[in-house]
């Protein structure tokens, strides 16, 4: 006896992919992308911390560059914060993306991904102004210390 079980739909693979790709993608981007931006703001916010209690001392006396390098690091810490949002944010539109292609709406998928891409291009964009300020703040402060 033969099995005539029904023939699967492509349209409704392709929706079940995509649905799945889309809870997929906004698990692993998220994820991945908080604990590194989460790290950059650790970092920064910890390095200007420790050059606080340092220029706290009475023996560091007035010091400018120390100032600019504890700047750097609040603004990597800043720059870090905000990139969380434009994360959560791209990873948003990602999800979104891959709904509406479930749903057999192209366009608006289309349109999602192109927000989305965008979204990372900042994202990244941010990542690295959080690593530049990291390390101006490193110089600022290895200088000024240097100069003790």
């Amino acid at each position: 006896m033969m099995d005539k079980s029904p023939v699967p739909d492509p349209d409704d693979i392709r929706r079940s992919f995509a649905a799945e790709r889309s809870h997929n993608d906004a698990v692993a981007v998220n994820e991945h992308a908080r604990a590194a931006v989460n790290l950059m703001v650790v970092i920064n916010g910890g390095a200007a911390t420790a050059l606080l209690a340092f220029a706290n001392r009475p023996e560091a006396g007035p010091n400018v560059v120390l100032l600019f390098g504890i700047a750097s690091f609040a603004i990597g810490v800043v720059v870090g914060a905000l990139n969380i949002r434009v994360l959560t944010r791209t990873t948003f539109s990602y999800m979104e993306a891959w709904h509406s292609q479930a749903h057999g709406d192209q366009s608006g998928a289309d349109f999602k991904f192109a927000e989305a891409k965008r979204g990372q291009r900042h994202g990244d964009a941010m990542f690295l102004a959080a690593l530049i300020s990291f390390s101006v703040g490193i110089l600022l402060s290895g200088t000024s210390i240097l100069l003790l």
